[in-house]
């Protein structure tokens, strides 16, 4: 049975950041299903303001 960890912000604007450092803005069909799954697990925590923060866009 897996159990669902809900991310703080900061964890979930750390691994947005690493994510979009490692895969890029532009994702496509080569990037892998665990990484789609990362981005989901932050998407339910950050909001678009949070996303464009940890990128350094204010």
């Amino acid at each position: 049975m897996s159990q669902q960890v809900t991310l703080t912000r900061e964890q979930a604007m750390d691994k947005f950041k690493g994510l979009v450092r490692q895969y890029g803005l532009q994702w496509t069909a080569a990037v892998p299903r665990e990484a789609y799954e990362q981005l989901r697990e932050c998407n339910m925590v950050l909001t678009a303001k949070d996303r464009r923060e940890a990128l350094g866009y204010r």
